[in-house]
């Protein structure tokens, strides 16, 4: 993957996930064998699960969160 490709991805991912709040196309863009390795937030499910918990509660805790 060129450099420019992996860029749109990330901005792919970012705006689909984040800003949007779609969680249901994390495993888009991660694998199945993801490891977060971010310190807060420990104790949260490994895993593209993971990063959804993390998601969902970023958009419950700021709705206007993107």
């Amino acid at each position: 993957m060129s450099t420019v490709e992996n860029k749109e991805l990330f901005r792919s991912y970012v705006e689909e996930v984040f800003n949007r709040g779609n969680t249901d196309a994390i495993e888009r863009y991660l694998s199945p064998t993801f490891v977060d390795h971010t310190p807060f937030l420990a104790g949260e499910a490994p895993g593209p699960a993971g990063t959804r918990q993390w998601v969902q509660e970023l958009h419950k805790a700021f709705g206007d969160f993107h």
